[in-house]
């Protein structure tokens, strides 16, 4: 059964991960370990998945959270099957969730009394795909954040969100042997912003940048890395956690993306526009992009 542009004949029967703490059970969905510095306390994911209700239907995919992105239309599809679902795979009891990382993220959340929650896995994505000929990614995530955060501007959750998405990456060029210990690099980023702005997404305020990120060492936007589209938006629903044996509800918000090289990007940010057009919350889809801002020359972030 193909599920490359995310087809379904029938709903979808994922098989529900679950995860006891202290005879308590949580769930929810969400993103990046980058997300940590501006609201959470990130610790590593275990080879076990949080428990999720968000599903296939016969007509869209239905989160958890109050939104649904609807099918291309005449099909079961989310994306053209030129893109691959890369979250999901196929075991002999169904569709199944990846859960080990980076699919999965743990979290501790502040409420407004600035107490933290327990640790909670979330799934990092709701969707993501992979293009099977171009390197573009296109993502959808759904993020719990402290609800000392519920009234930020959203331009500047968005700031927040770039500034941890170039934190530096480290990689291994030594192996360790018997006498020597690893070799561990840093490789620092820079994201050029390129253009921001105001955006109604299914009728919904919602944030959009679009930025270049860049080895600090080859900053010239366009040249090298990745050109990313990043829209940010309030999710209807509220995660729950445990603190004190009380509930604490916190708030969530929407996350999708579009990336790919900088020569390929005008080639599938069409697949992007369009995956975003089905994005629905009350019934109501849509997007509306209000006139970008210009940005300034110099780089957003440089680390």
């Amino acid at each position: 059964m193909d599920f490359a542009g995310g087809s379904v004949p029938t709903i979808v029967d994922i098989r529900r991960h679950r995860i006891a703490r202290n005879t308590r059970q949580t769930y929810c969905h969400t993103s990046r370990a980058w997300w940590v510095a501006l609201c959470v306390a990130a610790l590593a994911a275990v080879a076990c998945g949080p428990v999720t209700t968000s599903a296939f239907t016969p007509t869209s995919y239905h989160t958890d959270y109050g939104y649904d992105v609807a099918f291309q239309r005449g099909t079961k599809n989310v994306l053209p099957p030129v893109w691959r679902l890369d979250n999901f795979y196929w075991t002999r009891n169904g569709l199944d969730r990846k859960y080990d990382a980076p699919y999965v993220t743990t979290y501790k959340l502040d409420n407004e009394r600035g107490e933290r929650s327990r640790p909670f896995q979330a799934y990092t994505y709701e969707l993501r795909y992979e293009h099977t000929v171009s390197s573009a990614e296109i993502w959808l995530s759904s993020i719990p954040i402290s609800s000392t955060l519920r009234h930020k501007d959203l331009r500047i959750l968005m700031q927040a969100y770039i500034t941890e998405l170039t934190q530096p990456k480290y990689e291994v060029v030594q192996q360790a042997t018997a006498h020597t210990a690893p070799v561990v690099v840093g490789r620092p980023l820079t994201a050029t912003l390129l253009e921001q702005g105001a955006a109604t997404i299914a009728g919904q305020p919602a944030y959009v940048a679009t930025l270049d990120v860049t080895d600090a060492e080859h900053p010239t936007p366009g040249v090298a890395g990745r050109r990313m589209r990043l829209v940010l938006l309030r999710a209807p629903g509220e995660d729950t956690s445990s603190v004190h044996n009380t509930t604490q509800r916190y708030p969530v918000v929407v996350v999708a993306g579009y990336s790919n090289m900088p020569t390929d990007f005008d080639a599938s940010a069409a697949d992007f526009h369009d995956f975003l057009q089905r994005l629905t919350i009350n019934g109501v889809a849509g997007v509306r992009i209000d006139p970008p801002s210009a940005s300034p020359a110099g780089p957003l972030t440089s680390m």
